[in-house]
């Protein structure tokens, strides 16, 4: 059995310190009899840890005989399938810097998405999903597009080489752009692969899309660097998703909240699962509980784009553990809370900078080493953490201090109402009271409740300031790539 790779492979594992090279890695990944009958796969094609090296080599191949000259970024709209996987690895073998941005058509795209990429980009590379398309063969799957088509002078980056370029979430405004070292990208997935115990037994299943950081480092990363067969999912409702179980038969996952409520509702049948990982908004106690009890045990890891994950507990931790806290930091980060009771880490390898769309430094929320992360959180005595809720998402009304979280999960306690998400805006003229206050709500299959029996209810469950001014019904949650709610989607239907 494999666990982290190294140099040594006698030692067993990789230490975080320990800078190791990616072509060491694949060295390992290639050469190692622990990983002879491992593979990456999507469904449809499936490529052996054995047959890397070659794969590597035909992808060499095909960039030489395009003739362009070394790139200052690529922007890469990657998407969950083989090709675009071993194009990842191929990118990071060669250190080309480039920016993750989801695949053409993702219905996850954000509108005018053309404008999005940043000017310092000098190609564009897209992976064909048609069914001629051959891993084997890059010409078949690879389309390299010149985005400078009349060579005006391109913006520089000062250190272009080992960068990778994501995007943050935007779910309350817009996206910022991220600069990550390649190297630190890999020493965290390390870490993350020692706290969740992957070895190259692991069979890994990765719904999330590997165009985000969640998917990307904690997801794929992780496996990869561990040898572990890892089965890559594009698009998952319930019935892909079970054919998938049956044939590849996953023992560990990297979930969202949403998917764990998918599961829930379409599988029967219970266990199967060594660890399921999940990640963005906050997971409701009562799934927690019965995604745990059903299928095996399930972690909350807690993280952002800057910091990669921050916190997130152990397997072998308690399930009272795993379901009241969101577990420790991660190894190499430190945690305190500041005095206004927000949630700060110091990571050994966080990001470097912002950057705007010409390449240029933004301002740098880092404060000697310290990253805030913007959530109100709690530390016991035992360093796990329980996060609160954005520090942002208290109002004052009326000369209370209105945490909305507390109001979500007591409106959730409405028989008929599934899921609630609280925002506030300004508008203090009309209400005289702060905030006006907006509860978002999904309801129950079969729920015959509306909107004026919901504010209603709301009177026996919550204080007279505490109470939403408007409550709206939606079908469902708009959810960003990250599994996070979309706060902004939800704000825009106000409109």
């Amino acid at each position: 059995m494999l666990y982290y790779l190294s140099l040594n492979l006698s030692l067993g594992y990789l230490r975080p310190n320990f800078m190791t090279r990616f072509d060491e890695i694949l060295n390992s990944l290639t050469q190692s009899q622990y990983t002879k009958n491992n593979f990456i796969s999507d469904g449809n094609q499936q490529c052996s840890y054995q047959q890397l090296t070659d794969s590597l080599n035909k992808l060499q191949r095909y960039f030489s005989l395009q003739t362009i000259q070394q790139p200052n970024c690529i922007a890469f709209e990657c998407n969950n399938t083989l090709p675009a996987a071993l194009t990842l690895v191929f990118l990071f073998q060669q250190q080309q810097s480039f920016i993750l941005l989801p695949p053409a058509g993702d219905q996850q795209k954000e509108p005018d998405f053309k404008a999005s990429i940043p000017l310092f980009c000098d190609y564009k590379l897209t992976i064909s999903t048609e069914k001629t398309a051959n891993f084997q063969q890059p010409e078949s799957f690879l389309r390299l597009e010149k985005l400078n088509i009349d060579n005006s002078p391109k913006p520089q980056l000062v250190t272009a080489q080992g960068k990778i370029y994501v995007r943050t979430s935007g779910s309350m405004g817009a996206a910022k752009i991220i600069v990550h070292s390649q190297q630190y990208l890999l020493n965290n997935a390390a870490n993350y692969a020692q706290r969740y115990q992957l070895t190259s037994d692991d069979k890994v299943v990765i719904p999330v899309p590997i165009f985000h950081l969640y998917g990307l480092g904690a997801g794929f990363l992780s496996a990869f660097c561990t040898g572990a067969s890892i089965r890559l999912l594009k698009r998952t409702n319930i019935l892909s998703y079970l054919d998938m179980e049956r044939k590849f038969q996953p023992n560990v996952a990297f979930f969202t909240p949403a998917l764990c409520e998918m599961l829930l509702r379409g599988r029967k049948k219970s266990g199967g699962y060594r660890l399921v990982i999940t990640s963005g908004d906050r997971i409701k106690d009562a799934l927690f509980c019965d995604f745990d009890h059903k299928f095996g045990t399930l972690i909350s890891q807690y993280g952002s784009t800057e910091m990669g994950a921050i916190a997130a507990s152990n397997p072998t931790d308690s399930f009272q553990q795993r379901l009241k806290s969101t577990g420790k930091a991660m190894i190499g980060v430190q945690l305190a809370i500041s005095s206004k009771g927000e949630l700060k880490c110091k990571p050994q390898y966080g990001f470097e900078a912002y950057l705007d769309s010409h390449g240029q430094t933004l301002s740098n929320p880092v404060i000697d080493n310290w990253f805030t992360t913007g959530d109100l959180a709690t530390i016991n005595a035992a360093g796990e953490v329980t996060i609160l809720g954005r520090a942002d998402n208290q109002v004052n009304r009326s000369g209370f201090l209105v945490m909305l979280t507390d109001i979500e999960k007591k409106i959730e306690m409405i028989t008929g109402v599934s899921q609630v998400i609280v925002l506030s805006i300004q508008e203090q003229e009309q209400y005289g009271r702060g905030q006006q206050l907006i509860a978002f709500c999904v309801l129950q299959k079969k729920s015959a409740l509306n909107s004026q029996q919901i504010r209603s209810n709301c009177f026996n469950i919550l204080p007279k300031y505490a109470i939403p001014d408007k409550i709206k019904t939606i079908n469902q949650m708009p959810i960003l790539v990250n599994g996070k709610i979309d706060r902004q989607a939800l704000l825009n239907q106000m409109e």
